[in-house]
Order: C-alpha cells, then sequence, then structure tokens
C-alpha cells in the first residue's frame, strides 16, 4: 500500500525581522521539544542515539539489530545545512535575520555505514515565505500518516502532533490551518490541488493564496483553523458546534477558531468530508474541483466533495 505524508500546517501574518524571527525560532525551538524530544536531546549532548522514531518499532526498519547513528540538519535557503547540534537553534536565530525564504529540520537514523543501509526518517518541521503573499509564513510539520494509523499507536501520536499544533494556534491568530495529505511541499490543500487550469492560478496556488486567507477559507480537512474574520461569517463558535459536524470547536486565545472533525483521524471518512463541506462551504473558495490529474504520479488521495462551494451555500448558480 502507497505510504503518504500529512501536513499540519498554519498561515499566519508576520512582518519581516524580529517578528518572523520571534515565530520560526519558536516553532523550531518548541516543536522538536515537544514532539521530536529524543533525537535532538541526543544530538545536542552527544548522547546514544534513539533505537527507532518514537511510535516506530525498531525491528521494523533495522531487523539485523545493526549498529545504530543518528543524523540532523537545519536548512536555512540560501545557506549550506548545519548538522544539528546544540548550538543549532541560535545558529537559525541569526540566520533569521535575512528573512529566508525556507527552514527545514530533519532528524535520521542510519542502521550501518553502508549507501544501501536501512533508514527512517522522523517527522520534519518546515517554515515557508511564499514569495507571492508578502507579510505572510506557513510553519508546520511533515508527518507520516501511517504514525496515526497505527493500531497501537495512532491515538497517542494523534494527540501529540495536534497538542503542539494547536498550542501555536492559539497564540498567532492564523489566517488559516490544516492537517491534511501533503500533496506539493508548497502546501497546497486538498481543494487547491483539485482545482482544475481553467481557474486562475492565483486562487488555486499557494504562493497567492496564503495571503487571501481572511478573504477566502483556503480548504477544509480533519483539522481546519478558521480566521475570525470567516468564522464570523459562519455564525461563529455557537454555530459551528450547533452544526454537529466538530467533535471539538474551539475558540483561539489571539483569534480563529479550531475545528477537529472526529476524535481520531481514523474516523475521518467521505461522510465526515461532506459534513465538515456543507458547514463551511460558505467561506470556501468558489469555483468546482475536479478528480482528474494534470500531473505524472501517484498523488495522495482528495479528500474534497465535487461542488462548487458558492453554488452548494447559494452563494451563486450554477
Amino acid at each position: 500500500m502507497r505510504e503518504y505524508g500529512l501536513n499540519l500546517e498554519l498561515d499566519v501574518q508576520a512582518a519581516a525581522g524580529t517578528e518572523v524571527t520571534d515565530i520560526v525560532a519558536g516553532w523550531f525551538d518548541e516543536a522538536s521539544a515537544g514532539a521530536l524530544s529524543e533525537p535532538r536531546r541526543a544530538l545536542e549532548t552527544d548522547g546514544p542515539p534513539p533505537a527507532a522514531p518514537q511510535f516506530v518499532d525498531p525491528g521494523s526498519w533495522n531487523p539485523a539489530g545493526a549498529p545504530v547513528h543518528l543524523a540532523g540538519t537545519l536548512s536555512v535557503s540560501g545557506r549550506r545545512a548545519k548538522a544539528f547540534d546544540g548550538k543549532a537553534i541560535a545558529w537559525l536565530r541569526d540566520r533569521l535575520a535575512d528573512d529566508p525564504e525556507r527552514v527545514e529540520l530533519r532528524f535520521a537514523l542510519f542502521a550501518g555505514n553502508e549507501p544501501d543501509a536501512p533508514n527512517v526518517w522522523y517527522p520534519s518541521l518546515y517554515a515557508h515565505r511564499p514569495e507571492d503573499s508578502p507579510g505572510w509564513l506557513r510553519i508546520g510539520a511533515y508527518v507520516a500518516e501511517k504514525i496515526f494509523l497505527d493500531p497501537m499507536h495512532g491515538a497517542e501520536a494523534q494527540r501529540l502532533w495536534l497538542g503542539v499544533l494547536r498550542e501555536f494556534a492559539h497564540r498567532l491568530n492564523p489566517g488559516f490551518g490544516q492537517v491534511e495529505y501533503g500533496f506539493d511541499t508548497s502546501g497546497k490543500t486538498a481543494l487547491e490541488w483539485s482545482f482544475p487550469p481553467a481557474i486562475p492560478l492565483e486562487e488555486r496556488d499557494p504562493e497567492y493564496t496564503v495571503a487571501q486567507s481572511r478573504q477566502h477559507l483556503r480548504g477544509y480537512s480533519w483539522v481546519t483553523v478558521v480566521p475570525e474574520e470567516l468564522a464570523n461569517r459562519l455564525g461563529g463558535v455557537a454555530a459551528l458546534e450547533g452544526s454537529g459536524a466538530f467533535v471539538e470547536v474551539t475558540a483561539l486565545r489571539n483569534g480563529g477558531v479550531w475545528l477537529l472533525a472526529t476524535p481520531d483521524y481514523r474516523d475521518y471518512g467521505p461522510e465526515q468530508v461532506e459534513r465538515v463541506f456543507q458547514v463551511l462551504a460558505p467561506v470556501l473558495r468558489p469555483g468546482r474541483p475536479e478528480l482528474r490529474d494534470y500531473v505524472l504520479g501517484d498523488p495522495p488521495p482528495r479528500r474534497v466533495v465535487l461542488q462548487d462551494a458558492a453554488v452548494a451555500s447559494g452563494r451563486a448558480t450554477s
């Protein structure tokens, strides 16, 4: 079975300089300490590497029990990647003074030193400043879906990552947030990925749509963060709670609403997708999605309703 990755994303407005530095450095520091503590601690202290990432059975990736070594890199666009160590976060703060477009943190374990040695990767962290959405910033993580689907550890893994993402959503007044398949490194939502070429690029490419988050909701998913401006148009927290489409509706401390469709990611199926769509349709971008593929390869499934949100919500006629 094909394995897919999930994109856990928040889009926030942030001016250049100190504000961006504080958000990005804070995200990498706190998210790695909260969800990637074992590899971070091992590399910062030159301690022994873990046998496997959290929620992964060591025998599943290193069945021979070969000696393991751990590697970590912190990459900043325009700079040579730095090996992660005790000085990495301070190094990142210094590099952020140049307002880089992209930052990424990756950890991996390797069994042996051969080029084809078994390896396993941890979830990665990222920050991205879309060139055509000035003043906006995407922060998030890419997490293998199989971790959320794991029969033994899936629920625990979901709680861990939701907790990290929710805490930052509370403090940042996001324009959008999602937990959905990662379709590309620019952060396309399932809806944006499914829009046909007839819809202008500026209305389906995150390079542009991130900056429009407070005018049109970019998509909908198992977790959707709706900005305050659009949540008000939906009737606010009370109306969203009363819709029955969400098990969790949380007013974020600094603006916006956190919506969780099901208690467990594994229960988010077509029926739940339909309910979420119907509630959020009044603030979704107009346009009818399609399931034809416009690129080669095997993209993740699109969890979208094949209706124009403007028509579904009565804003327009078909």
